[in-house]
């Protein structure tokens, strides 16, 4: 005889609900007794899951989520966030639900110069505070004289390399872009993931010379190390949609 899948259900830190069958959790969920952020788990498993995310209960919490998504839209916090944050989100569903119009628009080479030019600044800064440290350690006879350049020069690559890739991977865009409200995505609008940020970066910093010429080629569109990785330098907009 087959043993019925029973569930059990706990809010927060309290004590475990039940067993109730599966219609009865339905029942329960439909009455607001079984909120969507309370943890369920079955009796025949000891992994607890959010009410939300389990496959016979989503529906029920699917109207009351597309309601919260819709009211925190529209709070102080989430239009200065939807500010701050000019990248956007990737995410197309999360985008619709939070109700931000998110434009890409071409951008100019001037633009494009003062973002590189603020990143190169911010770089320098950090070069010079790795150098002040590799000058301690040779102070302090910690690091020989003979080898504290190589050393330098890989703490000062391997920086920047983590600052850029992980800043295009995480936001798309370094703080110098951010400041000028730039952008790097590829052509379906999706996360430049590490591999295709660190490519980037070594074409930027090692064929970027040449990027005034493939401007006045391509009329400001793109760069080579652009055209190379498949991804775009745009500027954001984020606007609020209208709902009608």
């Amino acid at each position: 005889m087959a043993i019925e899948n029973q569930y059990l259900f706990k809010i927060g830190d309290g004590l475990e609900q039940g067993p109730f069958d599966e219609q009865s959790m339905i029942a329960l969920a439909q009455s607001g007794d079984i909120p969507h952020d309370a943890q369920v788990r079955s009796t025949l498993l000891p992994i607890w899951s959010k009410a939300k995310e389990v496959d016979f209960l989503k529906d029920i919490y699917r109207e009351l989520l597309l309601q919260m998504a819709e009211q925190y839209s529209q709070s102080d916090k989430a239009k200065r966030e939807a500010r701050l944050n000019l990248r956007g989100d990737y995410d197309p569903l999360a985008t619709a639900l939070s109700q931000e119009g998110i434009i890409y628009e071409a951008t100019t080479p001037i633009a494009r110069t003062l973002a590189v030019a603020s990143d190169l600044l911010l770089e320098i800064g950090g070069g010079l505070i790795i150098m002040f440290f590799c000058w301690v350690l040779v102070c302090m006879h910690i690091l020989p004289q003979s080898i504290s350049l190589y050393f330098y020069l890989t703490l000062f690559w391997l920086a920047v390399s983590v600052y850029q890739v992980w800043t295009l991977n995480v936001y798309g865009q370094t703080l110098g872009m951010r400041f000028w409200g730039l952008v790097a995505i590829t052509k379906d609008k999706r996360p430049v993931y590490c591999c295709r940020a660190y490519c980037y970066f070594l074409l930027a910093y090692t064929i970027g010379v040449f990027t005034p010429i493939t401007w006045l080629l391509t009329g400001g569109r793109f760069s080579l190390q652009e055209y190379l990785v498949g991804l775009r330098i745009r500027r954001i907009h984020v606007a609020r949609v209208n709902i009608r």
